[in-house]
């Protein structure tokens, strides 16, 4: 239902039509794990695993 409103306005709605590209999704959760050694914290912790599916559905 988002995403066909923001679609509806031109806005992307997953990290393809930003242009990125499938080969890059692991590289991107390493720098936001900063290499496996930060886990992200907020209702529940995000390890790279963790990062790096969300990427994926996110694609």
């Amino acid at each position: 239902m988002q995403e066909e409103y923001y679609a509806s306005m031109g806005m992307p709605t997953n990290l393809r039509s930003l242009g990125v590209e499938e080969d890059k999704l692991e590289k991107l959760a390493l720098d936001c794990s900063r290499n496996k050694t930060r886990t992200l914290i907020g209702y529940r912790p995000l390890a790279y695993e963790d990062v790096l599916e969300i990427f994926r559905m996110a694609y």
